[in-house]
């Protein structure tokens, strides 16, 4: 049943309480990880085809009762865009998509809690509550001055009997009274009918979503087939481009080049997101999302390592001052706690990118400009790549080498990436060739 004020729907017995509650807690740490709005605010930023009130959040958020689908999106929706740009993403961004799941999955278990769970006998609105039979109650006996014979009332029974004294020259009488309370319990059968009608209601629901999820993915490969074989020029900058990055979910990419500017474009229209970043005083080497997203870095011939929030596009604290030369790589860690830097000074430097300060002292080894720098997946070490043809591997949480450099490349050392199982560490060279280097140690 549909509570008409909240747009939520009763809780079904207690079979899957646990499974609400880790819902409603996901929700809660999706609304801090979106910068912990109040209700009021998630209330006045609803869209406005879907209002939320601040009240039905509140149970949503409470995990009293599994709020409907539409409530669901319009909240989710709601939350990333106060945590972004004040752009509502769509039903189909992966993020709506993955609560969406969640919800289908959680319904379906609300669903089969109630089919478990045993029926309660139905009665009439106005039949008197039944009264508390126990037992040991005794019989209550019936008055014998009207007709002759004998006989009882057993609490909680729902018939009294009466059987009257034969005497010579009677006819037997006895008769049965039915009080006025009905009973009704389903039969197995009604309740197997039921839950299959519920079944098929629900399969049917599972293929529309996954006919609907197949239609938008021809859709969107319709899209990406009708860019150029050439590709999609995205046309801006004044002079070479040094450094290309998508943000996490794929909808901003990031470039940077020799007219010391940083652009931002949407990645399904091609256009420019907003107007150009411009604080680097000459040309921008290298750009670097965060895992989040949240913050994008940037490096540049200035010496400066710069953060900058890609939602309002604005700086994010003061410049990374360090580096005594052109930092010409940024890369962050998996978390997103650590971000490294490398330069023309032989240096690694690493900073806490909440704060801005430098995290430790300057990583010192190379002999030569450091070119490229990357963290293994898990994050535990940091790869350096340089001039000195040599390749390093750090500690960052320690500043400390971990092992010998590897050594093989001829020439100068530039691009540097971990496998995604962190198992295998790959490089070029100046030569055209690139190593592979099995199992780092504690990649």
């Amino acid at each position: 049943m549909t509570d008409p004020t909240t747009g939520t729907q009763d809780a079904a017995p207690d079979s899957y309480p646990q499974e609400l509650s880790a819902f409603a807690g996901a929700l809660r740490d999706l609304r801090i990880a979106c910068g912990n709005p109040s209700l009021r605010e998630v209330e006045k930023a609803a869209p406005s085809s879907r209002p939320l009130s601040a009240s039905a959040v509140s149970e949503a958020l409470a995990g009293k009762r599994l709020p409907r689908l539409d409530f669901l999106i319009a909240l989710v929706q709601t939350l990333v865009a106060l945590d972004q740009d004040g752009r509502h993403p769509s039903r189909e961004d992966p993020q709506v998509k993955q609560w969406r799941a969640r919800w289908e999955k959680l319904e379906r278990s609300r669903v089969n809690a109630r089919l478990k769970s045993p029926p309660r006998p139905r009665q009439r609105p106005d039949a008197p509550d039944p009264p508390s039979a126990s037992p040991a109650s005794p019989p209550v006996p019936l008055p014998t001055d009207a007709v002759p014979g004998h006989g009882a009332i057993t609490p909680g029974s729902q018939h009294v009997s009466f059987t009257p004294t034969i005497t010579p020259g009677s006819r037997p009488v006895s008769f049965t009274v039915t009080p006025q309370r009905v009973s009704f319990t389903p039969t197995i059968t009604a309740l197997q009918k039921d839950r299959d009608e519920l079944a098929h209601r629900v399969a049917v629901l599972e293929t529309a979503a996954k006919s609907a999820e197949a239609r938008i993915e021809a859709l969107v490969s319709a899209l990406y087939t009708r860019l150029p074989p050439e590709g999609l020029p995205l046309t801006g900058h004044t002079g070479v481009v040094f450094s290309v990055a998508f943000s996490p979910n794929g909808r901003l990419l990031a470039t940077a080049g020799h007219d010391d500017r940083v652009r931002l474009w949407d990645s399904a229209t091609g256009q420019l997101h907003g107007q150009p970043l411009t604080s680097h005083t000459t040309t921008v080497f290298s750009v670097a999302f965060s895992p989040d997203g949240r913050l994008l870095a940037t490096a540049g011939q200035d010496g400066m390592v710069r953060l900058w929030s890609p939602a309002t596009r604005q700086l994010h604290g003061r410049p990374l001052a360090g580096h005594s030369g052109p930092v010409l790589s940024v890369a962050f860690s998996s978390n997103g706690r650590l971000l490294a830097s490398t330069g023309d000074d032989s240096t690694i430097r690493l900073w806490n990118p909440t704060t801005g300060q430098a995290h430790g002292e300057p990583l010192t080894g190379h002999t030569d400009i450091v070119r490229s720098v990357a963290f293994s997946p898990n994050g535990r070490l940091l790869a350096s790549t340089g001039d000195d043809s040599t390749i390093r591997l750090w500690n960052p949480t320690t500043g400390q080498a971990h092992g010998e450099p590897l050594t093989g490349h001829a020439k100068r050392v530039v691009p540097v990436a971990f496998s995604p199982d962190g198992r295998l560490l790959a490089t070029g060279d100046g030569d055209g060739i690139v190593r592979l280097w099995p199992h780092p140690p504690a990649g």
